[in-house]
């Protein structure tokens, strides 16, 4: 049986500028796990529309069944998941997308479906990042993007000067969320990557500035309201299970009681982690589930638990399944911060330096059994 494995990044959307790759540190523990070589989506919009990114990844979907693949698994990290979630729920209908049977003909095709830290109800921070602050999201992405690069580039020439650039995007961005003006975001702060690189980064910066409707869609009303049409429509319908993990990082409280490794990278992490807060009772209790890494006094903030950009309670949905006999479930919490996840953490082996300074002391042997995990979904 000829299976593939997609690979859906979350918000900002990219699988590769220059030398860098979204998924570059999961991708070959995925390959081991399950003997498929993944294959991130090319391009999916990195702050438009959710219509438009699931149409993408039906697109791409069709076009790795067209290509004589008998099964397509999907992993989906953060929006990403949302994005794999939707596909797989015929009531989600989009302008320009099949409907009928051309909507559920592939769903035979589809093996298993799964979430990393998902906002499936949506997360308070969208709520911050509209308006004012909605400049601010290229510069979060540019600063965690030339992180990975540093991390990753094999040349050390600048290497100095690229980190004091770099500090200052993280004083900016730690600036902006918390609520002193920045100076506005300039193309001239992709310096220090390689022509081709450069550009690249400036047509994807553009584009996040010029279409950026997803931020309004993640904010929990919107995902809420989503979420009760899907449930309220009770036509005929197809609904794949979803497997999802779950990702939860400490209170910035309690890695001060540690000792902070770099304040500005930490200072990110505690404006991020107040913008994610929940109101009481906004969401949902946590379901049981196992544990990849023990969390150290877990139940001291099990009831507002996150990941610095996504509530754990959001991570999850309940839903009935009428075409599924599986269901969704949780498979496993992870305690690392939504972006150690996918390898952005400063260790060698797989990692690099990330724009948060979380306390969750992610490890590589962590990473390996988070993607391990997801590969046993794959391939019990």
């Amino acid at each position: 049986m000829e299976e593939s494995i997609v690979l859906v990044p979350g918000l900002f959307g990219f699988s590769r500028i220059g030398d860098i790759d979204y998924f570059a540190s999961v991708a070959p523990i995925l390959k081991e796990r399950t003997g498929i070589e993944p294959e991130p989506i090319p391009w999916t919009p990195p702050t438009g529309p959710l219509w438009r990114r699931v149409d993408h990844l039906y697109e791409r979907v069709l076009e790795e069944l067209k290509n004589g693949r008998t099964r397509v698994h999907i992993v989906g990290h953060s929006t990403g998941g949302v994005d794999a979630r939707l596909l797989v729920d015929s009531r989600y209908l989009w302008p320009g997308g099949p409907v009928g049977d051309r909507r559920v003909e592939f769903f035979d095709r589809i093996g298993k479906v799964i979430s990393l830290s998902g906002p499936h109800k949506g997360t308070p921070i969208a709520r911050r990042l509209r308006g004012a602050l909605e400049g601010v999201i290229p510069l979060v992405f540019l600063a965690s993007f030339l992180a990975k690069y540093d991390a990753q580039s094999a040349n050390g020439d600048g290497s100095v000067r690229r980190a004091m650039h770099r500090m200052e995007l993280y004083r900016r961005v730690a600036e902006a969320l918390a609520e002193r003006p920045a100076r506005p975001y300039s193309a001239e702060d992709a310096a220090g990557t390689p022509g081709d690189t450069s550009r690249q980064l400036v047509r994807f910066l553009d584009e996040i500035v010029e279409d950026h409707p997803l931020i309004h869609e993640l904010t929990p009303y919107a995902m809420n309201r989503l979420n009760r049409h899907l449930a309220r429509t009770t036509a005929a319908s197809r609904v794949r299970a979803v497997s999802y993990f779950v990702s939860v990082a400490p209170p910035p409280s309690q890695h001060l009681l540690e000792g902070i490794v770099d304040p500005l990278r930490h200072g990110i992490y505690v404006g991020s982690y107040e913008e994610t807060r929940l109101k009481p009772d906004e969401f949902g209790p946590l379901p049981e589930a196992r544990w990849i890494g023990d969390p150290p006094r877990f139940v001291e903030f099990a009831h507002t638990a996150q990941d610095g950009v996504v509530p754990a309670a959001s991570q999850t949905i309940d839903e009935d399944h009428p075409d599924d006999l599986e269901g969704g479930r949780v498979e496993s919490y992870v305690f690392g911060d939504h972006l150690d996840v996918v390898g952005h953490y400063p260790t060698k082996k797989h990692g690099g330096e990330t724009v948060f300074d979380s306390g969750a002391d992610f490890s590589d042997e962590r990473l390996e059994a988070l993607w391990q995990a997801i590969g046993a979904v794959i391939r019990p």
